[in-house]
Order: C-alpha cells, then structure tokens, then sequence
C-alpha cells in the first residue's frame, strides 16, 4: 500500500494568535508577561531606593545641623541641611524617599499586536520640586541644585545660632569665602540609571 505525501503548510502564527487570545490563555499569558516585567522592575526600584538612601548627600541631611560635610558638597565647610536652612528636628530626605518609593510604578497598558505592554513611570520634575523645595527658595529644588551647584556658600557660616532656621548655621551679609559648592551627581544621575537599567531589558 503505497503512501501518499500531502504538501500543508502550517500557518503558525495564526495558531498562535488564536490561542493567545483565548479567554483562558490570555489571562495566564499576563500573568507570566507580568512576572517577568516584576522580575526586571521590583529589583531596579530596590535599587534605586537603596541608592538613595545611603548617598552621601542623604545620609548628610539626614544626620541634622550637627552633621559633618560627608558629601564634599561644601568643601568641608559646615553641613548641607544647616547650609540648605531646613528646620531643625526636620527630616528632609525622608518626603523624597517617600515619593521614589510611591511614584516609582509599573503599570500594565495592554495587550496589542501579540506583545504585552507595559510602562514605567518615575516622579516627575514638578513632584520632585514640591518634595524637595529649599525653605528659602520657593520653585527650587534642593536635590536637583545640588546636582548643578547650590549656590550661596560664600556666604554661610557654619555656627549654632537661636536666629538660625536649623540652629546650626547663620548667612552672613558679605562674602567670607571665595568658594562654591561643588556639583555632585545626585536625584537625576540615580533616576537617569535606573531608567537605562529599566529600557535594556
């Protein structure tokens, strides 16, 4: 008995279309679309968090008006949360850590095209102004100065004073130093990383 040999073409995508958009497998399908994007998100986001928290710039704000200037920000000079002028027994850092933790999101778009989409949203320029304004520079954005140079160092003397905002620094009427604050990567280098690591993926 002889065989016969039939010439059929399998259009594999088509099966694979109608068994993605099965009820049934398309929740499945999202679920494992989502742990792997989790899989790539929730360690990044750690680590941005865990980044931030151990900058120098932070731990130095974080330590108060009796802080050493551990960031180098100042050349040595005082401290930058008696130099930024936040309000003694304040904790500064911790609005900002609460909005990277709480804007910091990945959301889930949709499902076109066979692909599943999703997006990654950080704290925009505006959010990060209201969390870090500087006390006495309404619109201005103590973590986002830092990166370009906060200005005004010429003119701060570190010293505990009852007149002081902070308690532990004073700004004097003239110059008493011919220095600047030194520009430090900080808030935008993390996120501009942390994006990178995200969009590789």
């Amino acid at each position: 008995m002889g065989l016969k040999v039939l010439d059929v073409k399998v259009n594999y995508s088509q099966i694979r279309k109608k068994l993605e958009n099965h009820p049934l497998m398309t929740k499945q399908l999202q679920k494992v679309a989502l742990a792997k994007a989790n899989s790539v998100f929730i360690p990044r986001k750690k680590e941005l968090l865990e980044r931030f928290v151990t900058h120098p710039v932070t731990m130095e704000i974080q330590s108060g008006e009796r802080a050493t200037n551990l960031s180098g920000v100042l050349s040595g000079h005082g401290n930058l949360f008696s130099f930024i002028g936040f309000e003694k027994g304040s904790n500064p850092a911790e609005e900002l850590y609460r909005l990277l933790e709480g804007k910091t999101e990945l959301r889930y778009l949709g499902y076109r095209n066979l692909n599943w989409r999703f997006r990654v949203s950080i704290p925009d320029r505006a959010a990060i102004i209201t969390a870090s304004e500087i006390p006495w520079q309404q619109g201005a954005s103590w973590a986002l100065e830092i990166e370009k140079g906060i200005s005004g160092l010429g003119f701060y003397m570190a010293k505990d004073s009852t007149r002081s905002r902070s308690g532990g620094g004073i700004q004097t009427k003239r110059p008493i130093r011919p220095v600047t604050a030194v520009r430090t990567p900080y808030l935008g280098d993390m996120l501009d990383d942390f994006r990178s690591k995200v969009i590789k993926r």
